[in-house]
């Protein structure tokens, strides 16, 4: 599977029957993947906190520094 398209919304829970999610920050991520050997392509939703989501990048970042250095 390839990463086609990668799509982020930032929210604030604004309204919610649970007090305590009310101002709870969140990142929407939509990721577009695709089989290049038949070419069907696959939606993917994920919410994260706004800290899981840093975590998230920091490990995209390590990996990326990774590839560079076995690349280059």
């Amino acid at each position: 599977m390839e990463l086609v398209d990668f799509e982020w919304r930032f929210g604030v829970t604004a309204s919610t029957s649970e007090v305590q999610q009310v101002g709870r920050t969140f990142v929407h991520l939509k990721l577009v993947l695709e089989d290049p050997t038949v070419g069907d392509r696959d939606v993917r939703t994920i919410e994260l906190s706004v800290e899981k989501f840093y975590q998230l990048l920091s490990q995209l970042e390590q990996a990326q520094g990774q590839l560079e250095d076995i690349l280059l």
